[in-house]
């Protein structure tokens, strides 16, 4: 089968994060792939001519020259996937009839983030795909010429797993900084702080994302550490040696942290926002509703004291990774879905 795979990639991603893993779970495609975040002057030359000819002006010009070749290959595939539709959605504009045929796109952003522009674009999206469950309906109704299908984002168990170590009950975590609920972070950090001064938070945030009142806040606290330009290792270091993955929501649809985190059994503590229940939340382990500080301590505090609620839940959120998260299973549910439009 012949694939054609549209993609960015994050810039402070490594090997084994982010969406676009899942081709290398995908052998019985013949893949051609088209990174959107990769400049040339070429790819520039070309975007701005696209730019004015197609009079699509909020895209970067390698990047519409990449989703333009991309199109144009699409008539010499079987199928052909835009991994990240909110970034690429102008392309549902300018695709024709045969090209859209057999045109996949995965929606990962909650409702909330889409614009009305944005949403208008879908109704030529006949091959949608989501994340996560919650809000199925809603997108559902903007795309009268394609049933949404759900598949999971995946995760490398073999990668991210358990360490061989007992956890570090003096260590918290927080990974990543978009859609965050910092200043929750910030209140529930001060809450645990004052139960126990010795606790360490460690939060893994990109520089350029922390130029904010709470995180500044929690800049000038000792007991605060924050880390950028993780490698793989160093990363899954922290998600195996932490004792609890802290992480309040504004909102999410699949959040990479959070399955990475419980691909490596770190008890979950966040809110009870967007996608968060296809991913285990209220099934696997408990969620806090947002804002409500004081229960998301004490669940953070029931972790570090009672060892054995800690494990149960720990053995719990890996075996569901194992069941339902292994890029091995859902990269086969891609396949299948793949293979339903090479037919049509």
């Amino acid at each position: 089968m012949k694939l054609n795979v549209l993609f960015n990639k994050i810039a402070w991603f490594g090997k084994y994060s982010g969406y676009e893993c899942i081709v290398h779970y995908l052998p019985e495609c013949k893949i051609s792939y088209f990174n959107a975040s990769d400049s040339s002057l070429i790819k520039k030359i070309k975007g701005k001519y696209y730019q004015h000819a197609k009079n699509i002006h909020d895209q970067s010009t390698y990047g519409l020259a990449t989703g333009m070749s991309f199109l144009n290959a699409a008539s010499r595939a079987d199928a052909s996937h835009i991994l990240y539709l909110e970034t690429h959605i102008h392309l549902l504009k300018v695709a024709g009839e045969r090209q859209l045929s057999s045109l996949a796109g995965t929606i990962h952003l909650p409702f909330s983030q889409w614009k009305q522009e944005q949403l208008d674009m879908l109704v030529n999206l006949k091959h949608p795909l989501i994340l996560y469950e919650s809000e199925m309906e809603k997108f559902q109704a903007y795309l009268p010429k394609g049933q949404l299908k759900f598949i999971r984002h995946g995760v490398d168990n073999d990668f991210f797993r358990p360490g061989d170590k007992p956890r570090n009950k003096k260590r918290i975590l927080c990974v990543g900084h978009y859609l965050r609920n910092f200043d929750m972070l910030q209140r529930v950090v001060a809450i645990l702080s004052g139960e126990d001064k010795a606790l360490e938070f460690h939060l893994v945030i990109p520089g350029i994302h922390r130029n904010l009142p709470a995180l500044n806040t929690l800049a000038a606290n000792p007991n605060v550490y924050f880390h950028e330009k993780l490698t793989d290792e160093q990363l899954l270091h922290l998600y195996q040696e932490c004792a609890v993955l802290l992480m309040p929501m504004t909102d999410s649809g699949a959040n990479t942290a959070i399955v990475q985190g419980i691909a490596c059994g770190i008890p979950v503590v966040t809110t009870n926002m967007g996608g968060i229940t296809s991913y285990g939340g209220n099934d696997v382990f408990p969620l806090i509703e947002n804002n409500d500080d004081k229960a998301m301590a004490d669940l953070v505090l029931r972790y570090l004291s009672e060892e054995a609620y800690m494990q149960s839940i720990s053995s719990a959120t890996r075996a569901f990774s194992e069941a339902k998260l292994d890029w091995k299973l859902t990269a086969a549910e891609h396949y299948a879905f793949y293979r339903s439009l090479a037919k049509k």
